[in-house]
């Protein structure tokens, strides 16, 4: 009788989250299913744009529905990797990857880019760390990472990249000056369709899609990523990869 009477909450339970499960699901598949049948009238467009050009020439009209393609492009792209990331069994095929050699190729042309910003960028690499891994995600991180700090960094801030080894960890860090920040955990950095105030322009905001990527990247890597403001002053992201 007692194992009866502890069996009927998991029972009710089980009933009661399956919806939710059922939703989730239906919602993974509808972002899929929108995102490759976006794929085409978008496609539609930029040709037709480019048809436009050709027999009347560019014309800033022409090159905002260009840019305005792009940027949904890009929309499209990120939810479907994000919605493949989130199905069962997803994992990548881990190969010995030469991480600092990795990241520092990678972060090799941001130097420039934050130059035009007004912005430096330095770096404190360990050589040789190398791990189990998947050199796309790697890539993809860092390239998150960067492209965020460029994006948030105050005037004439720095942005600096550190990658060290602690343990049986290697880890990455990113730290830049922000403005707007409030002092402790920044866990809202990795909600989907986050977006902060102080991006330098509309022109450089994406969709808050990026640094929840980074996290679903990294934990399948059996890795972990955070974001913390000891200060209020600075953000720093940390990433732990096995």
């Amino acid at each position: 009788t007692g194992v009866q009477t502890c069996a009927l909450p998991i029972l009710v339970s089980g009933k009661a989250i399956s919806p939710i499960i059922e939703s989730y699901n239906k919602q993974k598949s509808f972002i899929t299913n929108a995102g490759h049948e976006l794929k085409t009238p978008l496609a539609v467009i930029e040709s037709n744009t480019e048809v436009v050009e050709l027999e009347n020439g560019e014309s800033q009209w022409t090159q905002s529905i260009h840019h305005q393609v792009r940027r949904l492009s890009d929309l499209t792209r990120d939810l479907i990797a994000l919605s493949r990331m989130d199905e069962e069994g997803i994992k990548p095929e881990l190969e010995p990857v030469d991480i600092s050699e990795t990241v520092s190729e990678t972060l090799e042309p941001y130097s420039l880019m934050a130059e035009q910003y007004g912005l430096s960028l330095s770096s404190d690499f360990t050589p040789g760390l190398e791990a189990r891994s998947y050199r796309n995600y790697i890539e993809k991180i860092v390239t998150i990472l960067a492209d965020n700090a460029v994006k948030y960094t105050s005037a004439e801030g720095t942005i600096y990249f550190s990658l060290t080894k602690e343990g049986s960890h290697i880890v990455l860090c990113e730290k830049n000056p922000a403005d707007e920040l409030t002092a402790g955990k920044q866990d809202k950095l990795f909600d989907r369709f986050y977006r902060g105030d102080t991006s330098r322009s509309s022109e450089t905001q994406g969709y808050g899609l990026g640094l929840p990527m980074a996290r679903q990247m990294a934990e399948s890597l059996g890795g972990s990523i955070r974001a913390d403001s000891p200060d209020g002053k600075n953000i720093i992201i940390t990433v732990h990869l096995t």
